[in-house]
Formats: C-alpha cells, structure tokens, sequence
C-alpha cells in the first residue's frame, strides 16, 4: 500500500498473532502507533515509533481483551510504499 503523511488504520483480523511491516523508502521515516490517532486525520506525533528507511519491524500482539482491533501508520514525509505481513504463528 503507499501511505501519506495522514494516519491510516490498518484493521487487524481476529486470529492474528503478529504483523510484519516493512518501510522501503530510501530516506523517510514510518510511523507506527495505535493511541491518539485517528483514521484520515492528521498524525498525532507523540504517540508513535518509528521504522526507519529501508527496515522492516515485527509486532508481536497480545491475546484477550487487551489485544489491539487496529493500528495506525503514516509516512514522516511524502509517500512511501508499504508492505504488510500479517500472520499466526
């Protein structure tokens, strides 16, 4: 997917236990959070971690009521090309 600089939700399925998202831009930062952001709205920056250019990051998720439903990402500048793995293990 290419994501801009406004969060957008990505939906987690239910029986997912980790997601994998790789940013392959050659400069600009990914934002990763799930608190205070809103899906389309402006990206909320303290509530972030980043995955630097041209890495990847594996999230491991939690089981039960306090598993996250979504989580939000966003380019730090322009647009960048994502790529997304989610999985059972």
């Amino acid at each position: 997917i290419v994501v801009g600089t406004t969060a957008q939700e990505i939906i987690l399925p239910d029986g997912v236990d980790q997601i994998e998202i790789a940013n392959w831009h050659s400069s600009a930062d990914l934002y990763v959070g799930q608190n205070g952001q809103t899906d389309g709205g402006t990206w909320a920056g303290d509530f972030q971690f980043p995955i630097p250019a041209k890495q990847a990051k594996a999230i491991p998720l939690g089981r039960g009521p306090a598993r996250a439903s979504s989580m939000f990402i966003a380019a730090s500048a322009g647009s960048i090309d994502v790529y997304i793995e989610i999985s059972d293990k």
